[in-house]
């Protein structure tokens, strides 16, 4: 008896003691209502009733708020473990957003600026000219991956399809980060190449 829950506990003694959940309701003064709840572990009796629910089954006091503590203690450590499959879970979003991220937007700051640098060095265009053919050979590709990338998104950000709303949240923040990274690239990094360039010369 010791493992069952509080309910358990309740709905047996009840059972040994050969009442209907009417019977005992009578008894608490309570709803029959009240009872099924109890053995159902959808609520408790009131602190005050113990006592009294305690003498009815003939059970001791201490007994009874043992198994209603392991209860509630349950219920705690309920919520504990889908706080940490949570956390775990958005652990791993954030890895996978990163990624993602990462070898899109680096991957076309790396080969845009090795482009303008080999204008420079192979072709001997000036700085700026360099910077503008580069960003305009490199346009259509980097403008395609990140097209083709947030197309194959929208389902997920929309929440469609079978744990659609639990992967809404990655694809909402990858859409925006291609969207940021895409702007950083084309404009924000040619912009300072430029600059240092500038302070260089």
């Amino acid at each position: 008896m010791s493992n069952k829950t509080f309910g358990e506990m309740i709905s047996s003694l009840r059972r040994e003691k050969n009442m209907t959940q009417n019977d005992l309701a009578d008894k608490m003064n309570v709803t029959d209502k009240a009872v099924s709840k109890w053995e159902r572990n959808l609520s408790c009796p009131d602190i005050n009733s113990i006592p009294k629910l305690a003498e009815i089954l003939g059970v001791s006091v201490e007994k009874l708020l043992n198994a209603q503590t392991k209860q509630e203690n349950s219920k705690v450590e309920d919520i504990i473990n889908i706080a940490l499959i949570g956390v775990s879970l958005a652990m791993g979003i954030c890895i996978v957003v990163t990624s993602v991220l990462k070898q899109i937007d680096i991957n076309n700051a790396i080969i845009m600026l090795d482009e303008i640098k080999r204008l420079h060095m192979e072709e001997g265009e000036n700085h700026f000219v360099a910077v503008i053919k580069g960003c305009t050979h490199r346009l259509r590709p980097i403008l395609m991956t990140t097209l083709t990338t947030i197309l194959a998104l929208i389902p997920l950000s929309l929440g469609l399809g079978a744990g659609g709303k639990l992967m809404q949240p990655m694809a909402i923040v990858v859409i925006g980060g291609l969207f940021i990274g895409t702007f950083v690239t084309l404009l924000l990094i040619p912009t300072i190449y430029c600059s240092i360039k500038k302070v260089k010369q």
